[in-house]
């Protein structure tokens, strides 16, 4: 995603005239101000995006950290089982 924002910001910059417009089109007076309107818009989306990744990993090292703790449990109640059972 950033690749493709990178090669829009090449082409705005190699054809200026299109932000002008697209300014024009949207109804913004400046040009500049709309290329920082959509930057800004991007970059809340990525970051947006990035913080529902990082939610869903959370939720998974927490669901991960769980099944191994029932595992070294289960482990740790055969072992004392195996200790009843030789004494």
């Amino acid at each position: 995603s950033w690749s493709v924002f990178s090669i829009v910001l090449v082409l705005l910059a190699i054809f200026p005239g299109m932000v002008s417009w697209a300014a024009k089109l949207v109804g913004v007076v400046s040009p500049p101000n709309l290329l920082y309107l959509i930057v800004l818009f991007v970059v809340i989306v990525k970051l947006f995006s990035v913080t529902i990744k990082l939610s869903k990993l959370n939720s998974q090292i927490a669901e991960l950290t769980q099944q191994l703790a029932l595992k070294e449990a289960s482990g740790a109640q055969c072992a004392d089982d195996r200790k009843e059972h030789i004494a």
